[in-house]
């Protein structure tokens, strides 16, 4: 085998050069990839990775799992107007008056019971002999909107705008996961709920937790996708307020009538609560956080100029001092 180098003495200064033989160049430049080589390696992995709509299959999955995300969070939220009656008749809260029980006699009869405004007269009304009213909570009133507007809305509108500031700084997929969670808890322990202030306060951290999904879920569809294909991304993710509202009927509906162990609308809140456990643990295992858009220095530079308390502080100053959004709520 020839030698590789050599090593020569320059006549001038008594340096010293090295000189590579031609045998020692052609195995090094048999080691080192022809960029042709490169490009072919490049476009067979570009070939693996698999797309839809020229997006990779990963990022459709990842809008998947953030729009369940943001269902669960809907369906929890519209819940409570399709089981405020039962609720309000186990609780004990709102409106009182004459209600039906039995909705197949009812719909034969020749007087509605939400017509009858006397409570004697609605105990004793019958169809063929018959009863088909009785006076109880309505589920309606004002305990009922206090529940369904203000304790709702109030929190969810500030803790929205908090929960977007970090999400400007912080790993919004760690945030959001930890969100996706405590509204979860929230709904599953309204099941357990037994009086109407335990209702309030688990109703005002539910709106605390799901007003993380809006702001969180659509920043990071933005930065998953390129604009070409944005437009239908976001189509895809807002399905999810869509299967949130229309999975609160059937399961507010159906579960409540069946009246598994006596527990009626309960069930609703353990089924709506469960599933969305399970997706904050898949968001948190199989979701990465995508890169930003917006550069990293640009980030920095634009966080620096305000701290994120004052951000914050600024922002709860805004609603507390305007009558137009106090009236809102």
């Amino acid at each position: 085998m020839n030698n590789a180098v050599e090593v020569e003495p320059k006549s001038s200064g008594g340096r010293w050069s090295l000189k590579t033989s031609s045998s020692c160049m052609e195995e090094a430049s048999s080691l080192v990839p022809s960029s042709s080589d490169c490009e072919k390696t490049d476009q067979s992995e570009i070939a693996m990775v698999k797309t839809f709509q020229g997006a990779p299959l990963y990022h459709w999955y990842c809008t998947l799992i953030l729009m369940l995300c943001y269902g669960f969070g809907e369906l929890g939220h519209f819940l409570i107007g399709v089981t405020s009656r039962e609720m309000a008749q186990d609780v004990h809260f709102g409106d009182v008056g004459c209600v039906t029980y039995d909705v197949m006699v009812e719909t034969s009869a020749a007087v509605r019971c939400a017509e009858i405004k006397n409570s004697t007269w609605c105990g004793n009304i019958t169809q063929n002999g018959t009863r088909y009213c009785e006076w109880n909570y309505t589920g309606q009133g004002i305990e009922y909107q206090v529940l369904a507007g203000p304790v709702f809305i109030a929190i969810f509108t500030v803790m929205g705008l908090v929960n977007g500031i970090l999400g400007d700084r912080y790993n919004r997929i760690q945030i959001l996961s930890v969100n996706v969670m405590f509204y979860s808890v929230m709904t599953l322990s309204s099941g357990f709920a037994d009086v109407y202030w335990l209702l309030a306060l688990l109703r005002f951290g539910f709106g605390a937790g799901e007003s993380a999904c809006t702001p969180l879920t659509s920043s990071i569809v933005v930065d998953l996708f390129e604009p070409r294909v944005r437009g239908s991304a976001m189509s895809f993710f807002n399905w999810g307020i869509y299967f949130g509202y229309g999975l609160a009927f059937a399961i507010g509906n159906y579960l409540t009538d069946a009246n598994i162990l006596g527990m009626s609308w309960r069930w609703c809140y353990f089924f709506a609560g469960g599933p969305g456990m399970i997706m904050a643990v898949v968001l948190y295992a199989t979701v990465r956080e995508p890169q930003r858009r917006l550069n990293e220095t640009e980030i920095e530079k634009r966080a620096g100029e305000i701290s994120i308390g004052k951000r914050i502080w600024e922002t709860i100053k805004i609603f507390a001092t305007s009558p137009v959004i106090l009236m809102l709520l």
